[in-house]
């Protein structure tokens, strides 16, 4: 939270942090993001970590008639985690 600029912006404002979230019940109270607060805010997401070699470009599929650029942390196993949660996966 304190990495993202977007996060400590948004969370600060709203007297969130890693504190508050000790309690399991504050996390009814995180903010949802839409599509629109993501575009708007994109450039204000990544970490100092996210560099070329940690991060790895991602788009949706773009059903809406736009796909949504993010970013994925390219040190995640993201492949394996799947066929993890994936009923009948490995």
């Amino acid at each position: 939270m304190r990495e993202s600029p977007f996060y400590r912006r948004t969370y600060g404002e709203l007297g969130i942090n890693s504190d508050t979230l000790s309690d399991s019940r504050a996390w009814a109270e995180l903010p949802l993001l839409d599509r629109p607060t993501i575009k708007a805010h994109r450039a204000e997401f990544p970490t100092t970590q996210a560099t070329d070699r940690a991060a790895r470009p991602a788009l949706t599929g773009g059903s809406t008639g736009e796909p949504l650029r993010t970013m994925h942390d390219a040190r995640v196993p993201t492949l394996a985690l799947s066929w993890r949660c994936t009923p009948g996966g490995a």
